[in-house]
């Protein structure tokens, strides 16, 4: 299992991945990145449950980052988060989510 990772980023923008990436090789943090919510569910047995999960609201498919997030909560993920330029109240409050952010990497 992989214990050593500050955050997993769930986004089909190639610009907001390469913006994490960066950031966080600039902060010195450790981060996996998933354009598509599908190859995250692919390694999520091989991840830890407690690191923070943060998700596009708008992923380009018929599901929203929230419909994600409820998924990954089921299987046992607690530390989601919406990752959207969205308002909350476009989000929406779910028991879920622990929040809704900007799209700038959460170290910042």
């Amino acid at each position: 299992m992989t214990d050593n990772i500050d955050a997993i980023l769930i986004d089909d923008d190639d610009i907001v991945r390469a913006t994490w990436e960066l950031s966080a090789r600039t902060h010195h943090k450790s981060i996996r990145l998933f354009a598509k919510p599908a190859d995250f569910f692919a390694m999520a047995s091989e991840l830890s449950k407690d690191v923070p999960i943060y998700i596009d609201y708008d992923l380009g498919e018929a599901i929203t980052g929230v419909d994600i997030g409820k998924q990954l909560y089921q299987q046992g993920f607690h530390r989601l988060y919406i990752c959207t330029g969205y308002s909350p109240e476009v989000v929406g409050n779910h028991a879920w989510l622990k929040g809704v952010q900007g799209k700038s990497p959460p170290w910042h």
